[in-house]
C-alpha cells in the first residue's frame, strides 16, 4: 500500500526537527536519518571541561594590548623599531614620547649653568602630536632631532657618562685595595716566622688558622714558598732602608765575616755591618758570598 503524501511530509518533519544542523542527512534514505536520533556515548576526552584562560595568559593579553598603543598613533611597528634604535633614550607611554636619560635626571643641579634646564614634558613623557598621519610624523622626527642636540640632553649624557666612569674607578680601586690589604696579611705572617725563627712549615698552618678566626688571606699567598719569597722581599727591603739611613747621616760601621760551611758541606762567607741606628749598636745582615769562599 502506498502511503499518502501528508503523513510521509508529516514524518519527515519530525526527523528534520530532532536531527542536527551540523549533520548530514539523506532524504531519500528515511533510515539513515533516523540514526541519527540515537543517543550517542562520548569518550573521556570529550567529557573533559574545557580549560579555561588563566589569569597570566589574560594579563599578557592585556599588556600586548596596551604596548601596542604606546607608541605613537602616527607610527607603527616598523618605524617604532627603527626609531628606538636610533635613538635608544626614546620611552613611549600612552602614545606619548619621553627621554629615558632627562627622566633619570630630572634636575641638572649645579651640573650645568643655569641658562640649561630640562624640558618636563621630556622628562614626564608629555611629548606629543596632532594632525593628520604625515604631518604628525614630520613633527615628531623634528621633535626628536631637536632634542637629541638640545644642550641640555647633551649635558645629560655627559653626567651619565662620567658617572659611570667613576663608578668604574671606584670599584678597581676598591679591588686594589682589598687585593693590597690581603697581600699586607700575608707579609705580616711571613714576617712573623722569620722574626720568631720558626720554620716555613708553620707558616700554611698559621694561615688557616687565621681563616678560621674569619681573616682573609686569598688563595695564592698561601704555601712555604710564597713565605719564603716574601720574606726575602723584607729582607731586601729591610736592609736598603738601614743602609740609606747610616750613609745619610753618615755613622760609622765594622764589617764582620765569618765563613762557615753548609749540611752539604758548600762554604759560604756571611758578611755582617755592625752600627748604630736609632741610638742602638745593631748587627746587619747584608749578604751571604758564595763565590769568594775559602774552601777548607
Amino acid at each position: 500500500m502506498e502511503e499518502q503524501p501528508a503523513s510521509k511530509k508529516a514524518r519527515l518533519a519530525i526527523t528534520d526537527f530532532f536531527v542536527k544542523a551540523d549533520c548530514p542527512t539523506d532524504e531519500g534514505n528515511e533510515q539513515s536519518a533516523f540514526v541519527n536520533l540515537l543517543p550517542t556515548t562520548k569518550s573521556k576526552e570529550d567529557l573533559r571541561p574545557e580549560p579555561e584562560e588563566t589569569s597570566e595568559a589574560s594579563s599578557l593579553s592585556t599588556n600586548a594590548t596596551q604596548n601596542a598603543h604606546d607608541y605613537p598613533f602616527c607610527w607603527n611597528d616598523e618605524q617604532c623599531s627603527y626609531f628606538s634604535k636610533a635613538y635608544s633614550w626614546l620611552f613611549f607611554e600612552n602614545g606619548k614620547v619621553g627621554c629615558a636619560l632627562c627622566k633619570s635626571i630630572k634636575n641638572l643641579g649645579v651640573h650645568s649653568d643655569k641658562s640649561i634646564h630640562l624640558a618636563n614634558e621630556w622628562t614626564e613623557c608629555k611629548v606629543k602630536v596632532a594632525g593628520g598621519r604625515s604631518v604628525a610624523q614630520k613633527s615628531l622626527r623634528k621633535k626628536i632631532a631637536k632634542h637629541d642636540k638640545s644642550k641640555a640632553h647633551n649635558e645629560v649624557v655627559r653626567i651619565l657618562n662620567a658617572k659611570e666612569q667613576k663608578s668604574l674607578e671606584t670599584a678597581t680601586l676598591k679591588g686594589q685595595e682589598k687585593h693590597k690589604a690581603v697581600t699586607e696579611r700575608c707579609l705580616r705572617t711571613a714576617y712573623f716566622i722569620a722574626y720568631q725563627n720558626r720554620p716555613l712549615f708553620d707558616y700554611p698552618d698559621l694561615i688557616d688558622l687565621q681563616e678560621r678566626n674569619g681573616v682573609i688571606l686569598g688563595t695564592t699567598l698561601q704555601s712555604r714558598f710564597s713565605c719564603k719569597e716574601m720574606i726575602s722581599c723584607i729582607a731586601q727591603s729591610m736592609r736598603t732602608k738601614i743602609c740609606e739611613e747610616i750613609r745619610k747621616e753618615g755613622k760609622k760601621i765594622a764589617i764582620i765575616t765569618d765563613e762557615s760551611t753548609t749540611i752539604s758541606k758548600k762554604a759560604c762567607v756571611i758578611i755582617y755591618i755592625r752600627s748604630v741606628v736609632r741610638d742602638k749598636p745593631i748587627n746587619i745582615f747584608l749578604d751571604i758570598c758564595w763565590e769568594y769562599a775559602c774552601s777548607v
